[in-house]
């Protein structure tokens, strides 16, 4: 600062201030709340209305770009007469800077960090005491059903945006940029996976919907199809324990025990066009509406029409439309669709849009703008069709219930929960769990919903990771939300300006032009003038997922 003051009296020096931003969580919720770099030269034409220099900072991607308008204050700065040497001699114009607004998340702080430590640490336990060595790489979504309100959204790898800070380092660079595994790509939203098993409560929706089926009809699993035989068997055949065959079933057995016969004969009365408009339905084929960017993946609904406009064999055939209701052929979701199904049968077929921000709020506290939930559609579906499925799903955490060995010790009858196992496999990559819930199943509040890619199975891979998080929500985990470190490191630009963000259920997170710190339980966070250092890489394009087969 000495130097600073001086620096007119001190021939050929110069002193420069430089922007810098600081991260004391380094990647948690880094897909959620995105980076910021230095505006390009396409970047400037496009916005050169809105008062954007040359070195200005700008929202690329997450909330800081899609709320960059919000986000953006205004700069300040000084002008001043000089002498020939270039020394002040008055002040001229003084413009304060003005900060940016605030956001105030839907995000629950510490369901968020346990999401993103059960993920963690569930990859580091498969990679190193089981054969699943590739789980590397996942998401998770969790939300309120009530509402649509995002409670924690995480996606793995990650990167530390305190390595967007300054120079990066080459080695640096590579790790993000040549990663295989594409860490700045937002699994949640930019997925696109096979549900597997978990999409069996569609099936069974829609055929008691189409009156294919009633609640007392009797099926039996002897492992194997009775039409197509070795073509198409269960999962339980190929179990390394335990009987080869489920026997007689209902149909909330057949929930209970992900049973692939019972869902085939399903799906082989409504028919394939009948499975893919009840999962339009739910929401499936096309974006939430969730107002992220870099936008959400589509995701693919596969009827007979879409394969004859798609693949060079053209007929489709009847052990498709068997592999379709149990969420197999080309259907593939994003973690956000399947949370968004899940929440819609928790909270009796209403779907609400999934919502990040609830409102926006000026540096000195006043209103800006209000984000309410918004409910998309009423699927009206029968309370008695309901009540099958939500038993179904409840049983499958239960005594004898796929998910059961996750939830042993778990209070269920304090929170009772309702889920779904299923397990995807992509040749020639290893099996992928899956898994989606709700709790309590008797009273909704929070979805859950786990792709962990390369993990093994819904029910030894991903349902471990549910628990741990709905341990955090319920607080049974008895840990306090992180807490920031005491001092995060920051220079400020004089003419900066910042904004920030906070969450509802959990103090404020701060936000673009600031250190992104989420505080503790007694620090409101507010809007504090900070801006950040420019990136110095190109921003890669999201690699798409290829097709999956998924097996239970």
């Amino acid at each position: 600062m000495k130097l600073l003051e001086e620096k007119f009296n001190l021939p050929g020096v110069e002193v420069e201030e430089v922007p810098v931003r600081s991260y004391p969580y380094n990647d948690l919720a880094c897909h959620l709340f995105g980076y910021i770099r230095e505006i390009n030269d396409q970047e400037l034409i496009a916005q050169k209305d809105k008062g954007y220099r040359l070195g200005d900072n700008i929202g690329k991607t997450g909330l800081e770009r899609t709320y960059e308008d919000y986000l953006r204050g205004v700069s300040g700065g000084k002008n001043f007469e000089v002498d020939i040497h270039g020394r002040p001699l008055r002040l001229l114009a003084n413009q304060e800077p003005i900060p940016g607004n605030n956001l105030h998340l839907t995000v629950d702080l510490k369901v968020q960090a346990a999401a993103e430590k059960a993920l963690d640490e569930q990859m580091a336990f498969l990679q190193k005491y089981t054969k699943w060595r590739n789980a590397k790489s996942g998401a998770v979504v969790a939300l309120d059903p009530r509402n649509g309100n995002i409670l924690a959204m995480v996606s793995k790898p990650g990167f530390d945006p305190n390595s967007f800070v300054g120079v990066m380092p080459q080695t640096v660079a590579d790790k993000i940029y040549r990663n295989p595994l594409h860490p700045l790509t937002n699994r949640t939203i930019q997925g696109e996976f096979a549900p597997g098993s978990t999409f069996k409560p569609i099936t069974v929706i829609s055929a008691l919907m189409e009156n294919k089926v009633t609640v007392k009809d009797r099926f039996y699993c002897s492992g194997y199809d009775p039409i197509y035989k070795k073509l198409f068997k269960c999962w339980i055949v190929d179990a390394t324990s335990g009987p080869r065959e489920h026997g007689q079933e209902s149909i909330i057995d057949g929930l209970k025990n992900s049973c692939n016969i019972v869902m085939a004969d399903l799906s082989r009365r409504v028919g394939a066009d009948t499975l893919a408009r009840y999962s339009r339905f739910f929401g499936l084929g096309k974006p939430t509406g969730l107002n992220l960017y870099p936008g959400e993946a589509s995701g693919l609904v596969p009827d007979p029409e879409w394969k004859r406009k798609n693949t060079k064999e053209k007929d489709w055939h009847v052990l498709e439309t068997m592999m379709f209701g149990i969420g197999q052929t080309y259907l593939t979701v994003t973690p956000i669709q399947l949370a968004e199904v899940y929440a819609a049968i928790a909270n009796h077929g209403k779907m609400y849009r999934p919502r990040l921000i609830s409102k926006i709020t000026s540096p000195t506290g006043e209103l800006v703008t209000r984000f309410n939930p918004q409910l998309t559609v009423d699927l009206q579906l029968s309370p008695e069709i309901l009540s099958v499925v939500q038993q179904g799903l409840t049983e499958v955490i239960g005594d004898g219930g796929t998910a059961s060995s996750a939830f042993v010790g778990f209070p269920l009858e304090k929170y009772p929960i309702a889920g779904k196992t299923g397990t995807a496999q992509k040749p020639p990559y290893d099996n992928s769990g899956v898994f989606a819930c709700y709790a309590p199943a008797n009273k909704p509040e929070i979805v859950v919903v786990i792709f962990l890619e390369q993990g093994g199975s819904g029910s030894g891979g991903a349902a471990p990771i549910a628990r741990k998080i709905l341990e955090a929500y319920f607080n049974l985990d008895k840990k306090p939300a992180p807490v920031a470190p005491a001092t995060p490191v920051d220079v400020t630009k004089p003419n900066a300006t910042g904004n920030s963000a906070s969450t509802d259920a959990q103090p404020p997170v701060k936000k673009q032009g600031s250190t992104p710190e989420v505080s503790t339980p007694t620090a409101p966070a507010t809007g504090n003038g900070r801006s950040t250092a420019p990136l110095v890489q190109p921003e890669p394009k999201p690699q798409p997922e290829s097709s999956q087969s998924v097996i239970d």
